[in-house]
């Protein structure tokens, strides 16, 4: 079950190494932590030969794949031939050539024996991704990471597209900004003297909307006064003012005066060549991720309809009473129906079942 800082920091984390390739390692790392893998990667496929663009694999697993067993991956074949953005398990794939070569002397000695796999993009130029760990212990195509992976999909897809551009077109700082306008998350680039340098669409609106983000003088900042100062600290971590060797950025709430809920940001240091010495912020409004439909919650969580029905009320922000009027049961019944969800799902707290519902919307 994954809160939503969780899922916003991988959708920070490809952004990215979207603009900073160097940064795919560290991304593909995250994904695998919150996945609970043993390894993530996406394998590129020109047509011709498979490049491992990334991924988590131990020295010597990661030499031998390369060296021989990438040739004979009749895995990775499967989901190259699959349908784009359509999820596949591990069972079934490794059932399509059990107890092969690649299956015996590769996949089952490094405990990659089940996953989620996934074909990104479209012909000429395939890349594939993968999230694996071992069957040995639990089955990990478990409906709760296919969910979280089919969520994740289109902000992969997105941060390909736009590493593409960079790349074919070897543009800087301007440019960049131009590609990410078509991401619906806010980014803002930071220059060294802390003034912002570039913003895109989705962060003017924002800015406009004057709702819990704000810009003073040139910076970036939040109308909230604690939040204010974790994110001032945050921009000085990443660009390295704080005295530290070691640029790091951070991760916040920022609370919004209408009562909707906050804005989740990342402040991330940034080493590119068009921003060298520049820090990006993320700002995520978890407004935008659509409520998950209530049959989608009735099978993963064996909800019934009334309690699925009343945990859509919840992430709405809707209290007790309010519930009740709304659904013409009294308030005794929808708590009844609330603690039913939080047993079922693994909660304990109206906060934690916001967070799990989410980081399962699509």
């Amino acid at each position: 079950m994954v809160a939503i800082e969780d899922f916003s920091r991988m959708v920070s984390g490809v952004y990215g190494a979207a603009a900073a390739p160097d940064r795919w390692a560290s991304a593909m790392a995250e994904i695998r932590a919150v996945f609970g893998g043993l390894t993530a990667a996406m394998i590129e496929n020109d047509g011709v030969d498979r490049v491992v663009k990334s991924a988590n694999l131990s020295d010597d697993a990661a030499a031998t794949y390369v060296g021989y067993y990438r040739t004979i991956d009749y895995v990775l074949s499967a989901v190259e031939h699959s349908p784009v953005g359509l999820v596949r398990g591990g069972r079934e794939l490794i059932e399509l050539q059990p107890r092969s070569e690649f299956d015996a002397d590769w996949m089952r000695p490094n405990h990659l024996n089940d996953g989620l796999f996934v074909r990104l993009s479209g012909a000429g130029h395939t890349t594939s991704f993968l999230v694996a760990g071992d069957r040995t212990r639990d089955d990990f195509d478990t409906p709760e990471r296919t969910a979280l992976l089919d969520s994740f999909i289109p902000h992969l897809q997105q941060a390909l597209r736009t590493e593409r551009s960079l790349r074919n077109h070897a543009v800087g700082r301007e440019a960049l900004v131009s590609v990410i306008d078509t991401v619906r998350h806010g980014v803002v680039v930071i220059g060294m003297n802390s003034v912002v340098q570039q913003i895109n669409h989705a962060a003017e609106r924002m800015v406009r909307d004057a709702d819990g983000i704000a810009l003073h003088s040139g910076a970036l900042s939040a109308s909230d006064p604690v939040a204010a100062r974790r994110l001032a600290r945050g921009v000085a971590g990443a660009l390295g003012h704080t005295g530290d060797r070691v640029r790091r950025g951070d991760s916040l709430l920022c609370p919004r005066p209408s009562g909707l809920r906050p804005y989740v940001v990342h402040v991330l240091p940034s080493d590119d060549d068009g921003m060298t010495g520049c820090a990006v912020a993320v700002v995520i409004d978890p407004e935008l991720i659509p409520e998950p439909p209530i049959a989608m919650l009735r099978r993963l969580y064996e909800l019934t309809h009334s309690e699925a029905l009343v945990a859509t009320h919840v992430l709405r922000g809707e209290g007790i009473r309010a519930i009740a009027e709304e659904l013409s049961v009294s308030p005794a019944t929808v708590k009844t129906h609330v603690q039913h969800v939080f047993a079922k799902t693994g909660t304990h707290r109206q906060s934690e079942l916001v967070r799990l519902l989410l980081s399962i919307s699509r």
